[in-house]
């Protein structure tokens, strides 16, 4: 049906349209195959579960506490699958998360309601002096926010500006210029990234909006502030033809996340399984999260040096600035010829690997100058990297700069009265501001020590009032 109630096909079991053959087709043949939709996933776990009552038994007789972490971001039918699963008077179902930051479906409301919770208003990451911000900077009211006292936060800072280029130099300035118990930020930053095993980028400029398919000279994006911004991509897909050992290896900017190297070796691995026609039981093909569950459940030893062995060479790839590291490739592949082979029962000199195995020496060399700024602005000895809000979910940073972007609006314009310290009342047609301030208040809440909010002066002058710069100091550049 249509969602207005229009049938588009009938079901009548003496006669049978063609229309409505095709549409059952369409949507049973996949499924007899074993090939589901997302959502389907989620009707045919349901399904089992009314089902077979004895699967609600089992979970529960196998776990005592069950932990749901950033709840916010469960969708409706996540939640009812978790109702489903326990019976929760013998099980403590215990779910953590922050409302105020689901940023999935952000346009909607949460699908979480917490029950009988309990509140944490006490902040660990940054001082009070930006837990001032957040107050009011947030889909709630959300008064009852305390900062660290031990964390001293500078006072928030609102740079005013003509020229978007002008920004992210003026950052800088403002990182060198503003102090923490008489340590400027800029040197906070720079000892607790050298402190840092991976080195994480801990000073980021960040934006609701990265880029448009269609630039719109007048719309604020990421760009305008940081020209060579560039989206992230999408990771590369493990079974493409000609993809070898050295495509998966390859950095592409030094500034790439942990995370993309763990997934491209394990990548390179399942891969690797594939190419010598290594597949599950139900002859399909392994993929990353199915391998290392085929792992835990038939070789957990494995997975244990597997993991201490992920660990090295993601530490070995984070610190170098090669292309492709020779450490790590040569491991990798020692790993694929040695433990899997015994694992798998195939030959270290697989002829099918040969190709896949092959090492590339013209691939060993420093990434070039160009490709170690992408997405990092540099300013004598500071870097800063250049991120969306969405990509930096979950961080701690030393220093943020949230940059005005326009998502259908400005912030200021969207919630210019809650930056000057109004609590936000919510109404029925606020959908869109009620994303951007969801999102807003992701942004803001990164930082321990300084957070800087760039406007453009024309916007900045229509919400500029004592009760601003009571929260806020302004620069202007």
């Amino acid at each position: 049906k249509y969602s207005d109630g229009h049938v588009i096909a009938a079901y009548n079991p003496k006669s049978i349209s063609d229309l409505f053959q095709i549409l059952y087709d369409v949507r049973l043949k996949p499924s007899r195959d074993g090939i589901l939709q997302y959502q389907d996933a989620y009707s045919v776990a349901l399904q089992y579960l009314a089902s077979l009552p004895e699967l609600k038994q089992s979970l529960t007789a196998r776990f005592k506490y069950v932990f749901l972490d950033e709840a916010q971001d469960s969708n409706q039918m996540q939640l009812v699958l978790l109702e489903k699963m326990f019976d929760d008077s013998k099980v403590v179902v215990q779910r953590f998360g922050d409302p105020y930051q689901s940023l999935y479906d952000s346009e909607k409301p949460c699908a979480w309601k917490p029950k009988r919770a309990l509140p944490l208003n006490n902040s660990k990451r940054f001082g009070d002096s930006i837990a001032r911000v957040l107050r009011t900077v947030c889909v709630e009211d959300n008064t009852s926010l305390r900062g660290n006292p031990d964390i001293h936060s500078v006072k928030p800072i609102m740079i005013v500006y003509d020229e978007a280029a002008s920004v992210l130099p003026k950052f800088v300035e403002i990182l060198k210029d503003r102090k923490v118990d008489a340590e400027s930020v800029w040197n906070i930053a720079k000892r607790e990234r050298d402190n840092d095993p991976l080195r994480r980028y801990n000073i980021k400029a960040i934006g609701h909006v990265g880029n448009k398919e269609e630039e719109i000279v007048s719309f604020t994006t990421i760009r305008q502030y940081y020209p060579d911004f560039e989206s992230s991509k999408v990771s590369k897909y493990p079974f493409q033809p000609g993809m070898t050992l050295n495509s998966f290896l390859q950095k592409d900017t030094i500034e790439e996340r942990p995370v993309a190297y763990r997934n491209r070796i394990l990548d390179a691995i399942v891969a690797a399984l594939e190419r010598v026609e290594v597949v599950k039981e139900d002859s399909r093909r392994f993929t990353r999260s199915s391998f290392l569950d085929y792992l835990k459940e038939k070789h957990p030893a494995e997975l244990s040096t597997l993991l201490n062995n992920l660990s090295g060479w993601v530490m070995e790839m984070s610190s170098s600035e090669l292309r492709i590291n020779p450490i790590v490739f040569d491991q990798v592949k020692g790993y694929i010829e040695g433990e899997m082979a015994s694992l798998f029962g195939f030959t270290a000199v697989d002829s099918r690997l040969k190709d896949f195995l092959k090492k590339e020496d013209y691939d060993f060399y420093t990434l070039t100058s160009k490709e170690q700024s992408k997405n990092i602005y540099k300013k004598d000895d500071v870097e800063i990297e250049v991120a969306t809000v969405h990509s930096v979910k979950g961080e701690t940073h030393a220093a943020t700069l949230y940059l005005e972007t326009m998502y259908y609006a400005y912030e200021s314009e969207h919630f210019g009265k809650q930056l000057c310290g109004e609590v936000y009342s919510k109404r029925t047609h606020d959908s869109r501001i009620q994303a951007c301030l969801k999102v807003a208040y992701v942004g803001m809440s990164r930082p321990k020590y300084l957070l800087c909010f760039a406007i453009k002066k024309e916007r900045f002058d229509k919400i500029d009032c004592v009760a601003l710069r009571d929260v806020w100091d302004v620069v202007a550049v």
